[in-house]
């Protein structure tokens, strides 16, 4: 496995701020068991390529904590093909995931997975193969009523069909209820049984969240320009929506590095360029900066939108952005996040700004288990109340806690839990007044 990964710190560091703040002592149940994981998967898969030759890939899959698992409701996250994939990183990203749901609703418990391994370095024949054994070694601790897979970095809705594929063929003389819901994020188009706007969902989530702020005079209601980090699924669809939400974006990079342009950029040239060129760092219509300048150029809105950690102790002092809005999980570390409260930066933290994908992974989920198709219309209407009733949620919370964004939406998702966990183990179930979920 590769290198310790920091972000389950950082999410211990925020749970226990707001824990002590709510007044919980450590060694309290409902404090443990926020704390502890359910299960850790620790995998070694064996798979045959094309070259004729057996490969073994290390894998995992962690269950944070679910209070809602009455065999109807089930654990879910994403599954993610890279590198530095490790067990620290997954665990704190399914812990990340428990506190998404419960901050927009949703009675999930969280998970999350993933293979080190490049997909860059495979074809698509070779990681169907790597993904089949993966599904294989899962066996039973996956499924549509016990753990839902999902896309995350490096995985696609091939990967998703895939993965629904093998489950359905492994499963076929056990009569298991809807085993498509196993996983989310499946392609739409030739009957398949995705849902329509999974692709975007991330990133249209994230600008009705920003919706919301701006009409709660959180985010001002001018044109707001925009510096977007990363041109993977989430940053170019946040780009190709932008225009819809009077949201100009000046500047834009991927790993190669990035490029600005004060007058804005033309989605269908980036992705244009994109698909041609594999990068859009030497798009000719923008001018040429490294991804360490594009984070501290002056904008109104900066928008992590890549990989964990890329605002830190180093950098924040230079960021020039009055708003920061995470669309990346776990983009900011703790010491960068004092000094964006010191310096009065307001930060939207992911598990809020984000949590559009999961939010439709579950209208997915529904759709598939109650053999229902949602139109676009729909996703989107529905997608819109949810982001919009529990930002205003969030906002409330940080108010009444006195205290950031970022720590408004931990208290929420905490409160939330802990009642839930007190309600399934000590049937103290909160008034319906004080538990304002919003269940379709």
């Amino acid at each position: 496995m590769a290198e310790k990964n920091p972000l389950f710190e950082h999410v211990l560091h925020y749970m226990d701020t707001a824990l002590k703040e709510q007044g919980h002592k450590n060694d309290s149940w409902q404090v443990q068991e926020l704390k502890s994981f359910k299960e850790i998967l620790a995998l070694t898969i064996r798979a045959k390529l094309t070259d004729g030759k057996y490969h073994h890939f290390q894998a995992i899959r962690i269950k944070h904590r679910n209070p809602y698992s009455t065999g109807l409701r089930p654990y879910g996250g994403g599954l993610r093909y890279h590198p530095l994939v490790t067990i620290e990183q997954m665990k704190g990203l399914a812990m990340d995931m428990t506190l998404k749901n419960a901050v927009v609703g949703l009675p999930f418990g969280g998970a999350k997975g993933g293979i080190a391994i490049d997909p860059r370095a495979y074809s698509f024949s070779d990681l169907k193969t790597i993904t089949e054994e993966f599904v294989s070694e899962l066996g039973d601790s996956i499924g549509p009523l016990l753990d839902r897979l999902a896309p995350d970095m490096g995985t696609d809705a091939r990967i998703m069909s895939v993965i629904a594929n093998k489950y359905i063929s492994m499963n076929q003389r056990r009569h298991i209820p809807h085993p498509d819901a196993v996983v989310s994020g499946k392609p739409v188009a030739h009957g398949s049984d995705g849902i329509h706007g999974r692709k975007i969902a991330t990133a249209l989530g994230g600008f009705y969240v920003l919706k919301s702020l701006q009409e709660q005079r959180v985010l001002p209601s001018h044109t707001l320009q925009a510096v977007v980090q990363g041109f993977g699924n989430v940053g170019s669809n946040f780009i190709k929506l932008a225009p819809s939400f009077n949201v100009k974006v000046i500047a834009v990079s991927d790993v190669n590095g990035g490029i600005y342009n004060p007058e804005g950029f033309s989605f269908k040239e980036l992705d244009e360029e994109s698909r041609e060129k594999k990068t859009i760092s030497k798009f000719k219509k923008g001018q040429k900066i490294n991804n360490k300048t594009l984070l501290t150029l002056a904008c109104d809105i900066l928008v992590p939108a890549a990989i964990e950690n890329v605002l830190n102790k180093e950098n924040a002092e230079s960021v020039n952005a009055p708003f920061i809005f995470e669309l990346a999980n776990g983009p900011t570390t703790p010491e960068a996040d004092k000094i964006f409260k010191d310096k009065g930066i307001i930060c939207v933290p992911d598990i809020l700004a984000n949590a559009g994908g999961v939010t439709v992974s579950h209208y997915e989920w529904l759709q598939n288990t109650r053999t229902r198709r949602f139109s676009m219309e729909e996703v989107t209407d529905r997608l819109e109340k949810r982001m919009q009733i529990n930002t205003a949620e969030v906002v409330k919370t940080s108010v009444r806690y006195n205290t950031t964004l970022r720590m408004g939406a931990y208290h929420l998702a905490i409160e939330r839990l802990i009642g839930a966990f007190e309600g399934k183990h000590e049937g103290k179930w909160p008034d319906e007044n004080d538990f304002p979920f919003f269940n379709e």
